[in-house]
This record gives structure tokens, C-alpha cells and sequence, in this order.
């Protein structure tokens, strides 16, 4: 299932490809091909949602949110609801700024934790984004052709979900799993314990160091008024 989502991510980035290499065509004209890579997309985080195990940045439900919008946006433009390049500019640049956001909010900031797929994530959660509000002002700046912004959120859209599919972990019924898979399932779940108390560790020695620091900088003021008061009280005893 794994390796279906990263075929079919690398299928709407293929699509993507194409639609920026005709930029010149009008958006009707590669419409079923763009419903369909999109439809597809969405039909494959819903199986593929049921039967694996995200991680832990990944939520089945927002996966599911995820999957249900891309079927919905399918069959609008495999259907023709959608013609206007304004009203498809607007769509992609919606989708585009909000997938740019969750995947930004959805990763560990702290750089020293990170993993390279958080760095990729939030990498690309930025870029995301950034053309999703470009997107809005486009006929107000650069201009693009509509198959060239196209193009691009569906690159972008193929690479998100490769970056999903590298996040999920199968995991058979209990009914079917023998005993090496629940052994390579309980090491996995002991790597991931093992990491989160190391960042635990972490955390607990970076808060015991600061507890030092201001209770060594409470010492040093509370030394220091003791000397002014020292110093107050032996000046007049010299008038």
C-alpha cells in the first residue's frame, strides 16, 4: 500500500509535469486528465488510509479530510463544473495555501529533534503556501499561464502526498500477523519509545540547566544587596 501511494503521488506529479510543458493549452482541454490524477489521488488515500498505520505527525482523519477533498475535486473537473480560469485559479490557490499550512503546523520546530522528513515537510509546507497565496495575485504580478500554476500545485500536490507515503507504516490484522511481524512491529514501537525518551532526557537536562542558572544569577543578586546593605550600614558609622 506504501508503494501505491508513492506510485500514484508520482503520477499527479507526472501530471503536473505535463500540464506546465503545455502550458499553452487551454485548461478544458487536459481537464480529464487533471480530474482524474486528482480523483485517483483522493480513491488512494482512502483505501490506503484504512489499511496502514500513519505516523506520528499524521492523523487518519485529516487524512481522510484529505482524501474525501481530492474525490470531491475530481469529479467537479472531470464533470466540467469548474471552466473559468479565475474560479480554477481560486480553487488551487485554496488548496494550496491550506495544505501548505497543516503541513507546516504539523512538524516539530525545534531543528536539534528534527528529522530529515520533518525538514521536507517543512520545506514544503512553506512552499506550498507561499504559491498558494501567489496564486491569488497572479494576474496582479507574474501572470502565468493557468496550466503553468496548474501544473506546479499538482507537482507540489504529487509531493506532499510521496512525503505521506514515506510516513506510513504497514500493519496486517492481528488475526494474520505471525509472530515476526509482531516482533518487528513491537521493535518499531520500541524505537519510537526509546526516541521520545531521548527527547524526553533532553528536554529535563536543558530545564534542570536553566533551574541552575537562575537559582546561580538569584544567588549572586541576593550576594550582591547583602554587600550594598553592608556597605550602607558602614558609611554611617564612619560619618
Amino acid at each position: 500500500m506504501r508503494s501505491l501511494m508513492m506510485l500514484v503521488s508520482l503520477l499527479v506529479v507526472g501530471v503536473g509535469t505535463f500540464c506546465i510543458a503545455n502550458a499553452s493549452v487551454p485548461f478544458v482541454g487536459v481537464a480529464f486528465i487533471v480530474g482524474m490524477a486528482i480523483l485517483l489521488m483522493g480513491i488512494c488515500e482512502l483505501v490506503v488510509n484504512r489499511v496502514t498505520n500513519m505516523s506520528s505527525y499524521e492523523s487518519k482523519k485529516e487524512v481522510n479530510v484529505e482524501g474525501f477533498t481530492s474525490v470531491i475535486l475530481g469529479c467537479v473537473f472531470l464533470s466540467g463544473q469548474v471552466t473559468e480560469d479565475v474560479a480554477i485559479t481560486a480553487v488551487f490557490a485554496l488548496w494550496m495555501t491550506l495544505e501548505g499550512l497543516k503541513a507546516v503546523s504539523s512538524v516539530n520546530f525545534n531543528f536539534r529533534t528534527q528529522s530529515p522528513l520533518d525538514r521536507f515537510t517543512e520545506a514544503l509546507g512553506i512552499v506550498m503556501t507561499l504559491f498558494g497565496v501567489y496564486m491569488f495575485y497572479n494576474m496582479m504580478l507574474l501572470d502565468f499561464k493557468i496550466l503553468t500554476l496548474v501544473g506546479t500545485a499538482l507537482f507540489l500536490l504529487g509531493m506532499c502526498r510521496f512525503r505521506i507515503a514515506l510516513s506510513i507504516e504497514y500493519r496486517t490484522p492481528d488475526m494474520l500477523t505471525g509472530n515476526k511481524e509482531r516482533l518487528a512491529d513491537a521493535k518499531r514501537d520500541e524505537k519510537r519509545a526509546m526516541q521520545k525518551a531521548k527527547e524526553g532526557i533532553r528536554e529535563t537536562k536543558e530545564a534542570r540547566e536553566r533551574i541552575t542558572k537562575a537559582k546561580k544569577a538569584i544567588e549572586k543578586e541576593e550576594s550582591m544587596m547583602r554587600l550594598a546593605e553592608r556597605r550602607r550600614s558602614k558609611d554611617p558609622e564612619k560619618k
